[in-house]
């Protein structure tokens, strides 16, 4: 079932604080809308387009796609276009080009995110808007003049990130930085690092968050994490060399058979995993899960692991994990990195190439949260929390 797009009540503002601005286009990076329907849209940048659909304070919404190549429109795994409801306000727009992957130079990024701004443009009404995207690329080639305003929504430092499509970019996102800055185009960051890489003047952080409602409807796990016999330490998340794997195997020795190492995600660099893949208390599930599966598996774990390496990205992250495990109850045992530190008490930090097993046994013999603690978080980090201050932010125009 396709989802649909109410204007709830919840999220009308107060008419003496109504915002100026009441259009908006949000350009997605890297994950279509289709793709996001298949997880709820929880990631960050779809999770701020998700609630911006359903407010009332936004007279016309349209969503624009990243861009594909047109063989995988005719992909046997594409789907059909998700509909965006019955409000004519709300709207989707594809793009696809002849050519596989992305632009690599600044020249050709100009024109073919020239090519989809001037589609954006003859979409939208004639009415001042404001142009939000996820794409650092979009952002720096944006036209200010045909924006009442561009905004950045920063959920990782791309020039970064360790995934082979961002290594190979590095270059065009650095100098995507560099044009933003020049250009003034506004930042919503997750962490201050990245806004302050970038040199935005106009800059502002909203950490990550989690949706309420998710953890109030707990599904089942899979059957073969129900039929373990041991304590379980559960990583969730996708495996790369942000992980610190050398801390991970540690773990495994020195908690021995009594436990097991659960990490379920996909694997995007499997070399750093060889060693932990031979090892008899690690399980490394990588393989697609239901969401809810997913969930059902942190709240039932005995501890959430966030082993992270010390690195120029982590200190640019604003976790999402962390915030799913603690809105499920579990808790947490992390990488001692600024971005965490001061998010819950029920986070113990691990210093970056300390040991880790005595917090993990401290976490899971201890109390876990209780009820009114879970609520109280959930409801301090729910997205509709997060997407009332980004609003004000984003539609707030240039002063």
């Amino acid at each position: 079932m396709r989802p649909t797009y109410e204007r709830s009540p919840a999220l009308r503002p107060d008419p003496s604080a109504r915002q100026p601005i009441r259009h908006a286009a949000f350009g997605l990076a890297m994950r279509t809308w289709a793709d996001g329907t298949q997880d709820g849209h929880y990631r960050s940048g779809q999770a701020i387009v998700r609630e911006a659909l359903s407010d009332p304070g936004l007279d016309s919404v349209l969503v624009s796609d990243p861009l594909r190549s047109w063989a995988s429109r005719v992909s046997p795994r594409a789907g059909k276009a998700p509909s965006m409801g019955e409000d004519p306000s709300r709207g989707l727009l594809q793009h696809y080009r002849l050519r596989r992957g992305l632009p690599r130079i600044p020249a050709e990024a100009e024109a073919i995110f020239g090519r989809v701004e001037k589609r954006l443009l003859r979409r939208l009404t004639p009415h001042p808007t404001v142009l939000v995207t996820s794409d650092p690329v979009q952002a720096a080639t944006a036209d200010p003049d045909a924006w009442a305003d561009v905004v950045f929504h920063a959920w990782d430092d791309f020039a970064e990130a360790p995934h082979p499509h961002h290594r190979a970019a590095r270059d065009l996102y650095l100098w995507a930085y560099e044009r933003m800055a020049e250009r003034d185009v506004k930042v919503i960051s997750v962490a201050e690092r990245t806004a302050e890489r970038i040199g935005a003047p106009r800059r502002h952080v909203i950490p990550n968050g989690v949706t309420a409602a998710e953890f109030e409807r707990p599904g089942q796990p899979p059957e073969w994490f129900s039929r373990l016999r041991t304590r379980v330490a559960l990583y969730a998340g996708t495996m790369e060399s942000r992980v610190d794997t050398a801390a991970l195997t540690e773990l495994a020795g020195a908690l021995g058979p009594s436990w097991t190492i659960v990490m379920v995600g996909l694997v995007t660099e499997p070399e750093p995993f060889e060693r932990l893949r031979t090892l008899p208390n690690v399980v490394i599930a990588d393989r697609w899960h239901p969401r809810p599966q997913v969930l059902a598996m942190m709240s039932r774990a005995d501890a959430c692991l966030l082993p992270h390496l010390d690195t120029a990205l982590t200190r640019t992250m604003s976790p999402l994990k962390m915030y799913e495990y603690l809105a499920s109850g579990a808790p947490v045992i992390a990488t001692d990195l600024p971005t965490i530190r001061k998010v819950s008490g029920r986070c113990r930090l691990i210093p970056p190439g300390a040991p880790w097993a005595a917090a993990v046994r401290q976490a899971a013999a201890g109390p876990r949260a209780t009820a009114a603690e879970i609520d109280r978080f959930r409801a301090a980090h729910d997205w509709q929390t997060r997407y009332r201050e980004w609003r004000t932010y984003a539609f707030a125009g240039r002063s």
